[in-house]
């Protein structure tokens, strides 16, 4: 058997979710554990079994005995850490975006190919029951020709708790958990080609000199290659008293799907005239490890054996196939589902989007990743 691929996990804030994944994985070993202060190591106790702990991120880039590093850092690390892991070695797996801005991404997208290590942006909305249910629809071909599609990722930052990086962020520039599914669903290649974005609104007056940014909502409408479907995406940080959710819908010739309006709504499914129907969703274990499956069920042993980890849902059951893909893209030698094109492209079209807002609504092309 080959040999199980060693990981190293970087970030525990929600990043912890993803230890007891890594450790039943059958192809893959929790081999490092990595905080950025020595009491949040600590707090771990004995969970994490034989792993390594550190506080030392570039001590883990250069441990000969480490395959590959999972990132669940802040933004703003994104870029060099993924730079930093490549560079030394290291397969890498990244939360949303790939970086802070299109140079940063750029960078990110030259160090995959200049390496040819595994990079895979780890995009929990193409993984949720939602995103998997309305999949399954479309490549059954049950809901016909897509013809227009529309996203939102609405969450109010402004709330204690939140890092100061999120006040004033301008609200595309993390936009892909709504932008990501809308592009896939089409298919043809799911890219970004480009983008005409107005803002809207204003934000608190101290807020706008940090990132330069007044607008309290942003709208976008972006065409994709080889598609005549244009997807609308809305994306609002601050500024907005709402329930946090991400929505998508999808409008085709043979039935259409919207999603919750509220975080614990199902789909509604249209499927002729003014036929409308509430569509639960199941659970999605299909296509993972039997030691991962129960991962991805609602209200099962496995919440309770590991309530300590588990906590806030795991983003509609995305965190099992997410790891099970970058696993498995490493075992198998091949581009993970979303590979450095798609991430570079996704994570460029917003700030391609901002920066059409800032511009009055100007089309903005997005940069070409095939061809570094």
């Amino acid at each position: 058997m080959e040999k199980k691929i060693r990981v190293a996990l970087v970030g525990l804030g929600f990043g912890k979710q993803f230890i007891p994944m890594y450790q039943n994985h059958p192809g893959a070993e929790l081999a490092a554990v990595c905080a950025s202060g020595q009491q949040t190591l600590d707090a771990l106790g004995d969970s994490i079994g034989p792993a390594k702990r550190t506080t030392d991120f570039m001590a883990l880039c250069s441990d000969p005995s480490i395959d590959a590093i999972h990132l669940v850092t802040p933004c703003e690390d994104h870029a060099w850490m993924s730079i930093a892991a490549m560079k030394a070695g290291k397969h890498t797996a990244c939360t949303v975006p790939v970086g802070m801005s299109l140079e940063e991404i750029l960078q990110v997208a030259r160090t995959q190919k200049e390496t040819g290590m595994t990079y895979m942006m780890m995009e929990t909305a193409l993984y949720t029951r939602e995103y998997l249910t309305v999949q399954s629809m479309r490549d059954a071909g049950d809901l016909g020709t897509i013809q227009f599609v529309r996203g939102s990722h609405l969450q109010d930052m402004s709330m204690e708790g939140w890092p100061d990086f999120w006040k004033g962020l301008p609200p595309m520039w993390y936009s892909t958990h709504c932008l990501a599914p809308c592009l896939a669903i089409v298919g043809a290649g799911g890219l970004a080609k480009s983008v005409s974005c107005l803002g809207s609104g204003h934000i608190r007056e101290d807020y706008i000199p940090i990132y330069g940014s007044p607008f309290s909502f942003e709208t976008a409408h972006v065409k994709l290659h080889g598609s005549d479907v244009v997807a609308e995406i809305s994306r609002f940080v601050h500024g907005v008293t709402r329930q946090y959710c991400e929505t998508m819908d999808i409008y085709a010739s043979k039935a259409s799907v919207e999603w919750r309006r509220k975080s614990d709504d199902d789909l509604i499914l249209f499927d002729g005239g003014e036929n409308a129907a509430v569509l639960a969703l199941p659970d999605w274990p299909q296509g993972l490890p039997e030691e991962l499956a129960d991962f991805a069920r609602r209200d099962t042993a496995v919440d309770k054996k590991h309530a300590a980890f588990l906590q806030g849902g795991g983003h509609g059951g995305s965190y099992p196939h997410l790891v099970h893909e970058f696993i498995s893209a490493i075992r198998q030698r091949r581009p993970p589902a979303i590979d450095i094109i798609k991430a570079a492209n996704w994570s460029a079209a917003g700030f391609c989007a901002h920066q059409s807002a800032l511009e009055g609504g100007r089309e903005i092309s997005i940069p070409d990743y095939s061809n570094l």
